[in-house]
């Protein structure tokens, strides 16, 4: 996660005087903030002037307006003594960012004030995200889990037709994720909806060069099927978002320039949301706990199965060097990272192919 700190500063030639000291992420966004990661971890105020302060006010203010601000009050601030506040809370402006469709410039600033006089005054400036934009690893990786979706109405229409189409296969089947306890039926369930989603006439889109690192925004499910568009990590999100619906535990996976998916077949994960360890990954896959596939052949003219898809992807995990993290959807959902609320059409209105 990267930073940026700031502070006001006085020259040797200069008197003592008030300094303010803030901690605060580069970006943020609807993703971040509505998942309580702070923006503004710390800030400290430093009495440097030989006199005790009374009755000092605290004023954090957001340029746009993406969040309502913060005040604090010190009843006084001794000669030489920091005060420090962490975290700081900003209220969001849940509609601000929900709407936001382009990353925008913005900055918080901090004011000491006492009698009206502003002591002190410093400013950062951060990244506001756009709605539907992830930002890599420059932000916490993880957050990436927001971006399944899946309460999106879309998700409901594609797994009603993924569920047609298992029990066409076998009537004794559904939906149920993990209910019969058995890896046959759980791989069946993630075949249907590989093979719906196959059926939806997906083009590919190639993603932004480094965009693990950096981010990209990512087209939402209704998006998708609007479009008929998507890149490899847009694919992946669709399709995590199926399963997760489907009561199955997805995971995505990054590679240097590639994002790809996987799926418990029992009803377990990781222990954390960020694996850095492919070796441990691996693991999984030949213990039969846990299958990675590809996504981008539900782009492709001619579609893979499943099993084809799985094969490419058992491929790329051998291949260390430029393999970087994967994230377990389950268990970041278990540390509370939520799905970005859907900006989907009405359910009576669908983009989605008949069948």
């Amino acid at each position: 996660m990267t930073s940026e700190f700031a502070e006001n500063t006085e020259s040797p030639q200069e008197v003592p005087a008030v300094t303010l000291t803030v901690e605060a992420d580069a970006t943020l966004g609807l993703a971040s903030m509505q998942n309580a990661v702070p923006v503004v971890r710390q800030i400290q105020i430093r009495n440097g002037t030989p006199n005790t302060l009374a009755d000092i006010e605290m004023h954090v203010l957001c340029e746009p307006a993406f969040a309502q601000g913060a005040r604090y009050r010190f009843a006084s601030i001794a000669a030489g003594e920091t005060r420090t506040i962490t975290p700081v809370d900003l209220k969001p402006e849940y509609d601000y960012l929900f709407r936001l469709d382009e990353a925008v410039r913005g900055s918080i600033v901090v004011r000491a004030i006492t009698d009206d006089t502003t002591l002190a005054e410093v400013s950062v400036s951060t990244e506001i995200l756009a709605y539907d934009q992830w930002a890599g690893t420059r932000a916490l990786p993880e957050l990436i889990a927001a971006f399944s979706m899946p309460n999106s109405p879309v998700i409901d229409q594609l797994n009603s037709k993924a569920s047609r189409l298992l029990r066409s296969s076998d009537s004794t089947l559904s939906m149920d994720g993990y209910q019969s306890k058995n890896r046959s039926n759980v791989w069946k369930q993630i075949s249907a909806i590989f093979s719906t989603l196959a059926a939806e006439d997906i083009q590919y889109s190639e993603p932004p060069a480094s965009f693990g690192n950096s981010g990209q925004k990512i087209r939402t499910p209704d998006r998708i099927l609007a479009v008929r568009v998507a890149t490899c990590l847009d694919l992946s999100m669709l399709v995590a978002s199926c399963l997760e619906q489907a009561g199955l535990r997805p995971l995505v996976l990054f590679s240097e320039g590639h994002a790809w998916i996987g799926c418990w077949l029992i009803p377990t994960n990781f222990g954390t949301a960020l694996v850095d360890d492919v070796q441990a990954v691996r693991k999984r896959v030949k213990s039969g706990e846990l299958i990675v596939f590809e996504t981008t052949g539900l782009a492709q003219q001619h579609k893979p199965s499943l099993k084809f898809a799985c094969g490419q992807s058992n491929d790329r995990l051998e291949d260390e060097a430029t393999f970087r993290y994967a994230v377990d959807i389950h268990r970041a959902r278990e540390l509370q990272i939520k799905p970005l609320p859907s900006r989907g059409l009405p359910l009576e209105t669908s983009f989605i192919k008949d069948g």
